[in-house]
């Protein structure tokens, strides 16, 4: 059976990254903007592969593909999700659980390897979000942006939802240095949407030529520059095109010290 496999390699949640899967790309520390980036007033966080590693549940899926006959890479696999599965996917669990099905048919798995890897991956998925952690220093780090920013907003896309982005960060003890909490699927909208971004700042009252978005995906940094935001990459490859280009997010701190002088306390 497909199943007994599935549950024979199950990949740990706390396993290392392995060679394919999303690491920092660039050198210890920061490298040089590849353009002036003007003032910033705020930040807007996309979590997921910044505060936390979101790839664990899918690179465990990749592998259990695998075993069924299906070899992909997790991040092609996380790709073709995104751009062709995942806006039907944003409204709830169930949403989820279809889109993911429709994405598994279409890699050529008959219905009965459907029903199994579903019912071991909503176990898997399960496991992962009850141990889910932040990369390490992440909350000096974001302790740190919050002085020296008037907003710090977490974003995610709509494959976690607003609610579910709340209590992952409030989980994680995280949810104190972030002004709000958005999920572009409460919007029906996708961080690869330009139209996201206005109708975001627009809501918040927050100007767009003084934010910039921190994310480590290249299609999403895109639409935000097109939104006209800054845009800051981090762990991401050179190629990827960016303002400017960090390892971690920690490393974003202290060159924002020249950009915007800290707050003063009352």
């Amino acid at each position: 059976m497909i199943v007994e496999r599935i549950l024979a390699h199950r990949l740990p949640h706390n396993a290392p990254i392995v060679s394919g899967s999303r690491a920092p790309a660039t050198r210890p520390g920061c490298a040089l903007p590849k353009a002036k980036i003007p003032p910033l007033d705020g930040l807007l966080i996309e979590v997921g592969g910044v505060v936390y590693d979101d790839t664990c549940w899918w690179r465990w899926l990749a592998q259990v593909l695998s075993h069924a006959g299906i070899h992909t890479r997790y991040d092609t696999l996380l790709e073709d999700w995104e751009a062709e599965f995942l806006r039907h996917a944003d409204s709830d669990d169930a949403a989820f659980w279809r889109a993911l099905r429709c994405c598994l048919a279409q890699l050529g798995l008959a219905q009965g390897f459907c029903d199994e890897i579903q019912a071991a991956a909503t176990a898997q998925r399960k496991t992962w979000e009850a141990s889910l952690h932040a990369f390490p220093g992440i909350s000096c780090a974001l302790e740190g942006l919050a002085r020296r920013c008037t907003a710090v907003v977490a974003v995610a896309d709509c494959a976690c939802l607003g609610p579910q982005l709340t209590a992952r960060l409030r989980s994680l003890f995280l949810s104190a240095p972030f002004q709000a909490m958005v999920s572009a699927g409460d919007s029906r909208q996708s961080l690869a949407d330009p139209a996201f971004y206005g109708q975001l700042l627009a809501g918040l009252k927050l100007d767009h030529e003084s934010m910039a978005l921190v994310s480590h995906k290249e299609r999403h940094l895109a639409a935000a520059s097109a939104a006209g935001l800054a845009t800051i990459a981090v762990g991401c490859s050179k190629d990827v095109r960016a303002d400017m280009h960090f390892d971690r997010l920690a490393s974003v701190v202290a060159p924002l010290r020249g950009v915007r002088a800290p707050r003063v306390a009352a």
